[in-house]
């Protein structure tokens, strides 16, 4: 019901008169107090991932996180700015370190490029990891993907 519900929404959102309701809506959501931060702070977020064709993150990387020998999977948003990388006298990462299963929440950490461990995965596949809960691991996605199974 509720997949139906948001390919109705969709539908609807896709039309002129859709983006009027929608519109609508939204503008009675930002005059309620007690919603208003919490919807303007989920739009921001929906925003941040949808920024210049979902491309916000650069790559997938893992890290030791939350303690060493534990490990995250993380991804790359930047390289950290030079006023940072001076503070820590080392070249860093922005990485975002989301949690599962709802990857919109998570951790900002900077850390040293040398306890970075890049990823040959896309970032497709990485959100698809976290998502999943660690069920669906980048070769079982590229199997899935292909159509092939062993």
């Amino acid at each position: 019901m509720l997949i139906l519900l948001l390919f109705i929404i969709g539908i609807i959102a896709k039309n002129y008169f859709g983006k009027k309701i929608i519109n609508f809506f939204e503008y009675l959501l930002v005059k309620i107090p007690l919603v208003r931060g919490v919807y303007s702070s989920i739009r921001q977020v929906v925003e941040t991932f949808q920024v210049s064709g979902g491309t916000s993150f650069k790559k997938v990387v893992l890290l030791e996180y939350p303690m060493q020998k534990k490990y995250s999977i993380g991804f790359v948003t930047k390289e950290t700015s030079e006023f940072l990388n001076n503070k820590i006298s080392d070249e860093s990462y922005n990485i975002f370190v989301p949690t599962t299963p709802n990857p919109t929440s998570g951790f900002i950490l900077i850390v040293p490029k040398s306890e970075v461990i890049e990823l040959d995965i896309t970032v497709d596949e990485g959100i698809r990891f976290v998502i999943s809960a660690g069920l669906i691991s980048p070769e079982a996605a590229e199997k899935l993907q292909t159509g092939t199974s062993q």
